[in-house]
């Protein structure tokens, strides 16, 4: 039981960056992410499992976050990687998912240590949890397969699961990703950002 616990946890610990940052945009109506209170993430060794992704759905592009769970999967929220229509289980998959490991910035490329790429097969790369309805629904999972696998280093790492017989209440939890850390910034987000969730 303590180990269901713990991985259902992890899961909501995974799953609660995008999440937040989604809740956050419907409420405000603007396509801002935030991370009010943040601070920027000073070294990226932190949270080496921590991928930046960007959804092209041909008409937007959603920016979002995920966790590497092994060298070559990402799990992310299904949210970020479909655009869903009004009607329960209708959605579009993104034509293509751009990810970025290992950096502190939302940019490919800028940084030496960082890995990106895009998956461009929507059908056989990208998975989402089969109950998934859509926007704001349970099962809100997804998994991308990367177009190759990567290398670990101590800035690109895979997440790891708490012990069996943890016990998370009282604790602290950070909420990690890519979103602006003041109310009156107008900025869209490029760097790496920490805040405090409380459980």
């Amino acid at each position: 039981m303590h180990r269901a616990l713990a991985y259902s946890l992890w899961i909501f610990g995974l799953l609660m960056h995008p999440v937040i940052i989604r809740g956050t945009l419907d409420a405000r109506q603007d396509d801002i992410p935030v991370i009010i209170g943040g601070t920027i993430l000073p070294d990226r060794r932190q949270s080496p499992w921590m991928v930046y992704l960007a959804s092209d759905y041909g008409f937007i592009d959603m920016p979002c976050g995920g966790s590497l769970v092994s060298k070559s999967v990402i799990l992310t929220a299904a949210q970020c990687v479909t655009f869903s229509f009004s009607d329960p289980g209708v959605f579009l998959k993104a034509q293509r998912v751009l990810y970025v490991l290992g950096g502190l910035t939302s940019k490919p490329d800028d940084e030496t240590e960082e890995v990106y790429g895009w998956q461009d097969d929507p059908t056989n790369a990208i998975v989402v949890h089969p109950w998934y309805l859509g926007l704001k629904s349970l099962h809100d999972v997804a998994l991308v397969k990367m177009s190759s696998a990567v290398t670990l280093t101590p800035y690109i790492g895979l997440v790891q699961l708490t012990s069996p017989g943890c016990n998370p209440e009282g604790l602290d939890v950070g909420v990690i990703g890519w979103g602006k850390t003041e109310t009156d910034d107008t900025a869209v987000p490029e760097f790496f950002s920490i805040g405090k969730f409380y459980w």
